[in-house]
């Protein structure tokens, strides 16, 4: 599971965007070839992309599911505020 945050402020309105994503076991091994690809791809800086890969950690199935259920409630409290 790759997951990473950014805290965004803008004007008097604070939060942090969260990233998640599910990577094989294979692209762990090829994590190299991958940033490559991925830098070339999308413009995206190698350096962001090696620490990102270094903080890749596996979860347990309760850890990620409960990250799912975060998630879920983020977008549905959102949702909710522009209703």
């Amino acid at each position: 599971m790759v997951k990473w945050s950014v805290p965004v402020m803008f004007k008097d309105v604070q939060g942090v965007i969260i990233s998640e994503g599910v990577i094989s076991s294979q692209q762990a091994k090829e994590s190299q070839s991958w940033i490559q690809y991925l830098s070339e791809t999308y413009n995206v800086s190698r350096s962001i992309l090696l620490e990102n890969y270094k903080s890749v950690r596996v979860m347990t199935e309760q850890e990620v599911d409960e990250s799912i259920h975060l998630l879920e409630a983020i977008v549905a409290y959102e949702k909710a505020k522009q209703e």
